[in-house]
């Protein structure tokens, strides 16, 4: 399954860029005005389910005021602004405007040695909450922070919350917290130093000047490499494998599963638990692989597929990866009304090729909110055919979730947008609720971020020592 990651992606912003570079191109009224009925239509052609967590009169209201609001040339980024909360009020993770890391912008201000704000937060009751003790040890952890270079923290959470794509609230704040450096930057123009106002424990306001963090130093935090690791906890018995992404060939992740595996065997572990709390998605298949190890049996994510046959589609280019499988479609699924359905049962186990390396042991799943497509498509799988126990919170995209995106280049601006086209149907629900729900809720609390420990690995430290 084709998937985006939306914490990579889905950068959406509502204030003026101050960091555009001089001498950007400015485009006409009309121009944005074409690209703007341009998107407004294609979406509506390719959605599979454009309005199901939104209200089809408000979100048009608001796209006839945006409308309104083009009354004078604009340049690409603040366009893309304008566009960014159009997307983002559909409530769903794989429709945005693609921005990047890739702009020239943000590749100049890399280039340049250009420091983004250097704390980790994570949002709390709408509140930016210090994650990690940093800024030189003058930040603890579970620090509340009030402004921002003279910006109450609650305005950033309103325009940024408001323009960033999501299935639900949580997994929104998830990504504001995961892109927050960026953000500041892409969204005010802030660099370099900051000027925050925060709280500790005792409730007492102090203020601060801190310096900031190069970009590789960030991508290095948020971003980390190598995607697969193993962590061993002997009294525990336990081994615990994170996966932050599903990318990478199919053959490299089970030389690195396989390797993982045969330490598991060596170490005799009782006890393993699969951490995908950071990982937003990529290839389902490796999330496959990996269940390989644990299970022989057939399992499955969805159950089923609908494509929608508009004419968006037959428009693609006859080499495009979609278009090939619309044609397989209409020739071998169901059509109802506009749709392609085909029904499917549990996925092919991927065999194993040293089935010795089977794990025998108990099995657990740790998630949060930032589990996210692919990712989420493993959490369905364990819940819904009792894999194993799953421990966190739930997972940030709807149990029937939408996916097979493709993009939009807008005419004029240029500007890339992104948009499902299919829907599938999952294996299991749980009375409407987004996202898997996990068997062991762990809430994120001031008070947990504060203590310094992984709430959910002490859980799991728990569950094990009643099993003893």
């Amino acid at each position: 399954m084709r998937k985006y990651l939306p914490f990579f992606l889905a950068l959406a912003f509502c204030s003026p860029l101050h960091s555009q570079p001089a001498g950007e191109k400015y485009f006409t009224v009309q121009e944005l005005k074409e690209d703007m009925d341009s998107l407004r239509l294609w979406l509506k052609l390719t959605h599979p389910k454009l309005y199901f967590h939104s209200d089809s009169a408000g979100t048009e209201k608001k796209w006839n005021d945006a409308y309104s609001k083009m009354v004078a040339p604009m340049k690409r980024a603040d366009f893309e602004k304008l566009l960014s909360p159009l997307l983002a009020q559909y409530n769903d993770g794989h429709t945005f405007i693609d921005i990047g890391f890739d702009s020239p912008e943000f590749q100049d201000f890399s280039k340049n040695k250009g420091r983004l704000f250097p704390l980790e937060i994570t949002i709390v009751s709408r509140q930016f909450v210090v994650k990690k003790a940093g800024a030189e040890g003058k930040i603890e952890a579970g620090v509340i922070i009030d402004q921002i270079n003279s910006r109450t923290t609650s305005e950033i959470v309103r325009e940024l919350t408001n323009s960033m794509p999501g299935d639900y609230a949580e997994n929104v704040n998830a990504s504001v917290s995961r892109l927050f450096p960026f953000l500041l930057w892409k969204n005010y123009g802030w660099k370099d130093s900051f000027d925050i106002v925060y709280r500790n424990a005792n409730g007492k306001q102090q203020s601060l000047r801190i310096n900031g963090v190069t970009t590789d130093r960030w991508f290095a935090i948020n971003f980390p490499r190598p995607n697969w690791t193993l962590q061993l906890y002997p009294e525990q018995k336990l081994a615990v494998i994170e996966c932050t992404s599903y990318q990478g060939s199919t053959s490299r992740v089970q030389q690195v599963l396989d390797s993982f595996f045969t330490i598991i065997k060596e170490k005799k572990v009782e006890h393993l638990a699969f951490d995908l709390r950071r990982n937003g998605g990529g290839n389902s298949y490796l999330g496959n692989i990996f269940l390989s190890y644990i299970t022989q049996k057939p399992f499955a994510a969805v159950v089923s597929k609908s494509l929608r046959d508009s004419r968006i589609l037959n428009q693609l280019p006859n080499d495009h990866w979609l278009k090939k499988d619309l044609e397989r479609a209409r020739t071998n699924w169901k059509r109802q009304g506009e749709y392609l359905v085909n029904d499917f049962g549990p996925d092919p186990v991927p065999s194993l090729r040293d089935t010795s390396l089977a794990f025998k042991g108990k099995f657990y799943l740790l998630t949060s909110a930032r589990t996210y497509s692919s990712a989420h498509m493993t959490a369905l799988q364990v819940k819904c055919y009792g894999i194993g126990t799953i421990i966190g919170q739930p997972t940030g995209e709807d149990l029937d979730l939408t996916g097979e995106i493709i993009e939009l280049r807008l005419p004029n601006t240029k500007v890339v947008a992104v948009c499902p086209t299919a829907e599938y149907k999952a294996a299991c629900h749980n009375n409407n609720k987004p996202g898997v729900e996990p068997d062991h809720f762990v809430p994120v609390s001031i008070e947990t971020i504060r203590q310094g420990a992984d709430a959910e690995l002490k859980c799991l430290f728990d569950i094990i020592e009643k099993r003893r």
